[in-house]
């Protein structure tokens, strides 16, 4: 059970940075660059590093919290 909740926030928290990342490149870009594409941005602004990270620890929750449920599920299996 601990898997499976500290995945979903791993999960959670670096999709909401991505979300908040994203958003901020597209306003920015928006409103002083003319309209470009946020990854654009986030190339000159050399955010790329931290934006491939938080996909990474997004992957690597969901992993985590797909192993702790299927470790659960194998454990009520076995007590039966």
């Amino acid at each position: 059970m601990k898997k499976v909740v500290l995945g979903g926030l791993m999960m959670l928290t670096s999709i909401i940075s991505i979300n908040i990342l994203i958003s901020v490149s597209l306003r920015i870009s928006s409103i002083f660059l003319g309209w470009k594409p946020y990854m654009w941005f986030i190339r000159n602004r050399s955010l790329e590093i931290p934006f491939y990270t938080l996909i990474v620890i997004a992957v690597i929750g969901f992993a985590l919290s797909l192993w702790g449920l299927f470790e659960r599920n194998r454990d009520k299996q076995c007590t039966k």
